[in-house]
């Protein structure tokens, strides 16, 4: 029994429309493109396509976005958008241990626009640092976080992180760890890049301590 999920979006939100989401084949439901401008366009087409992996074995449902709008492929990756504004939207995919895509689409009025077949690329990036005391010493244990979708690591006894599978794009290196501060290490990755970020001084966190409260302004 198929099951209908309808949901309206207002400023970018997702939008669903009869889509089904169950695994498998079957029909692909449209999904309709909804947001605050809508009530001020009449001209409007549709576009359709598929988003595929790399290996059809790991092939599932996902979200991805067309401008700030988020839809959900069939699971075999296709996807079908009505009520498009017609003009240029960007469709844009991001997925943990993949590279990102922004895709540029342009929408004519009246018209079904095919986009050719997505293919995802496996992301090859590696990124590596080291956790050091202020006082001296390893950093062991400390919980650091890569954003924005790269996850999360633990340092070693050594003090040594490593994220793999990281994609190309800006990326921001957070301690998460209640007890420690570091600054943010911002930095850009091109696809495939591997990274030695060194060492990355941590403080301990105590209240009314000025080394802290000068890092956290």
């Amino acid at each position: 029994m198929k099951k209908f999920a309808i949901a309206f979006a207002l400023l970018g939100t997702v939008v669903f429309v009869g889509c089904d989401l169950g695994a498998g084949g079957g029909d692909m439901q449209a999904q309709s493109y909804v947001n605050g401008l809508v009530a001020f366009v009449t001209r409007t087409g549709d576009l359709h396509g598929q988003i595929l992996f790399p290996s059809e074995y790991a092939q599932h449902s996902i979200r991805f976005a067309l401008d700030d709008v988020t839809f959900v492929t069939h699971p075999d990756g296709r996807f079908r958008i009505t009520n498009v504004p017609a003009g240029e939207h960007q469709l844009q995919v991001r997925i943990k241990g993949y590279e990102p895509v922004a895709l540029p689409v342009q929408v004519a009025q009246g018209e079904e626009l095919k986009v050719q077949p997505v293919r995802l690329v496996e992301a090859l990036g590696r990124v590596v640092g080291r956790l050091v005391r202020d006082k001296g010493g390893s950093a062991e244990g400390v919980e650091v976080r890569l954003v924005p979708d790269d996850g999360v690591a633990v340092t070693d006894r050594d003090g040594i992180f490593q994220f793999l599978g990281v994609s190309g794009g800006d990326h921001t290196l957070q301690v998460k760890d209640p007890r420690f501060f570091a600054s943010n290490q911002h930095f850009s990755l091109t696809n495939n890049e591997r990274r030695n970020l060194g060492n990355i001084r941590v403080y301990r966190q105590t209240r009314g301590d000025p080394q802290t409260a000068r890092l956290q302004n």
